[in-house]
């Protein structure tokens, strides 16, 4: 148990975030504070909002169609709109399944490979 700085409540260790540098390795704010001051400091600062924002659209910008292809089958399967099946359309090896997409205008449409098979793909794709 340990006692937030911020909202002087006694919370569970697991409640506060992990910090190698203070003796207990947590957080002296609990989550909820911590998260409350980010939120905070983001609306309030507008360089801090524009370098967030910066970062995400640099990672957005490399490639649209490819970025946009993968956020809209990852939501579809947080969603449950799209079954995702537990085996390699390929190989038949289970474990992390990719969705390969062979054209990105169609987000849904995709080709399920572990990831060797996907990289084998990709390969051939470049070579």
């Amino acid at each position: 148990m340990k006692t937030c700085t911020k909202c002087n409540e006694t919370k569970p260790l697991d409640e506060f975030h992990r910090e190698a540098r203070h003796s207990d390795g947590r957080r002296a704010d609990c989550r909820v504070c911590n998260s409350a001051r980010v939120v905070a400091r983001y609306h309030e600062n507008p360089e801090v909002k524009a370098r967030v924002m910066d970062a995400a659209n640099q990672r957005n910008l490399g490639n649209p169609p490819e970025y946009r292809a993968r956020k809209t089958l990852q939501n579809a399967d947080y969603r449950g709109k799209i079954t995702k099946p537990d085996t390699c359309s390929k190989c038949g090896a289970g474990g992390m399944i990719h969705g390969h997409h062979e054209d990105y205008a169609k987000p849904l449409d995709v080709i399920w490979l572990c990831p060797p098979c996907h990289g084998r793909i990709h390969s051939e794709e470049r070579a």
